[in-house]
């Protein structure tokens, strides 16, 4: 009986191993068994253990050995597409972006890897040279979503490292398929390259968070670096196994390591959307209140306020420190004395009597500031009438930001869109 890869492997020198039934007969009995090789390349072959029994027999104790493979890689897809999945869906419902869609693709290409590299991939697989082939070109592209998702756990501190490795392996994918399909080297001849990534991002991996312990960073994702821990250590024991002549790789130390660590960062993930969810609750709560402690002084009681404290010196600036002085010993509404002594303050720090900006200037101040305002231009003065409400509003705008706060600003513009007939000025 002869199996030939000739018309099969597409590219390549090296021959993939598979089990070949050779069926015997009665007239077979006592004849001795011998197996030829054919090579191009300077790869021999390995004989694996020969078995005798019938057809059941050997699929049955060959399933039976390496059926754990398969359910390795089944367990892996299984997680892989619950993370990307997780990870969309809390990406739309909190309109943040989050990185565990990362660790699933990594996951996902790890389990093609097992299918590809199981010894039963000839029942699943018409080509075998090809799924072979297909195994090694999975496993390199690994390292490039697994760095993305490692550096956004760690905050992109170390951005530069994990970037460069995964340039680094992505270069290596293309520069391997181009070596492979070019006949020039063969994947077991250039594999040690590949394994040296991995190396480098196991040691990176074990520096960083070694790093971020010290400085307590390592708090930022303590569940995570709990699964960190266990894949750098998987990864490492599958490694030294991949030297090893003697056994087939059946992936069970890098499986475990990748259970583990998709389980804590699907884990860490929701607590992570929890976290985020309930800050934007508690800032929405508090923009409400600012908003309702706003609204709460009606435009009425800014106006009167004004009125009130706008016992202006005819020769001097004095009258803000003087509503000061008068409403501060006032209890009724806290911190209304600041109101007054610094309403004729300017946004972009240009006012009066202390030059502040921005929100040094006391909120009371900001509002009182764009009422004052606009009861000044609204109301008949000694030395002109009032002025049209579109010009009114024209000057406001043109003061967003400069003489007022924007906010207010467009809060006084929205009252004033709404009195279309002009009823806030002061009536004569």
């Amino acid at each position: 009986m002869e199996y030939s890869t000739k018309e099969t492997r597409l590219f390549g020198k090296t021959s993939i191993s598979i089990y070949m039934l050779v069926p015997l007969s009665v007239s077979d009995s006592g004849k001795e068994l011998t197996v030829h090789f054919s090579s191009d390349s300077s790869y021999a072959g390995v004989i694996r253990p020969v078995y005798y029994s019938n057809v059941f027999g050997v699929w049955n104790k060959l399933i039976g050995e390496n059926v754990p493979m398969l359910f390795y890689a089944v367990i892996m897809i299984v997680f892989s597409l619950i993370s990307i999945i997780i990870s969309v869906i809390l990406r739309i419902l909190s309109k943040k972006r989050f990185y565990l869609d990362f660790l699933g693709w990594a996951v996902l290409i790890i389990a093609v890897w097992l299918l590809c590299q199981s010894p039963l991939r000839q029942l699943y697989f018409e080509n075998v040279s090809l799924a072979g082939s297909m195994a090694h070109l999975a496993l390199l592209l690994v390292l490039f979503p697994l760095c993305i998702y490692i550096n956004s756990v760690q905050i992109f501190r170390y951005s530069k490292f994990y970037m460069t490795v995964s340039l680094a392996a992505l270069a290596d994918w293309i520069f391997c398929i181009t070596m492979i399909v070019a006949n020039v080297f063969e994947y077991t001849e250039i594999q040690y390259i590949n394994l040296s990534l991995y190396g480098v991002v196991i040691l990176g991996v074990i520096v960083t968070m070694f790093r971020d312990s010290k400085k307590g960073y390592i708090k930022e994702y303590g569940l995570i670096a709990y699964g960190l821990i266990g894949l750098v250590a998987m990864a490492a024991l599958q490694i030294a196994e991949s030297f090893r002549k003697d056994v087939v790789m059946n992936g069970g130390f890098i499986c475990l390591g990748v259970v583990l660590m998709v389980i804590t960062a699907i884990i860490a993930t929701i607590q992570q959307y929890v976290k985020v969810q309930k800050e934007q609750l508690e800032l929405q709560d508090e923009v409400n209140r600012k908003e309702l402690r706003i609204e709460n002084l009606t435009y009425q009681a800014m106006i009167t306020l004004a009125q009130t404290i706008d016992a202006k010196d005819t020769y001097t600036k004095g009258h803000s420190t003087i509503g000061f002085d008068i409403l501060k010993s006032m209890t009724e509404i806290s911190n209304i004395e600041y109101g007054a002594r610094w309403h004729h303050e300017r946004y972009d720090g240009g006012g009066y009597p202390d030059g502040i900006k921005g929100e040094e200037i006391p909120e009371y101040a900001r509002i009182i500031a764009v009422a004052d305002a606009y009861d000044a231009m609204s109301s008949n003065r000694s030395y002109r009438k009032a002025m049209p409400q579109d010009k009114i509003r024209e000057e406001i705008v043109n003061g967003k930001g400069k003489q007022f706060d924007p906010i207010l600003a467009d809060i006084m513009l929205q009252l004033i869109d709404e009195d279309v007939n002009y009823d806030m000025r002061q009536k004569d």
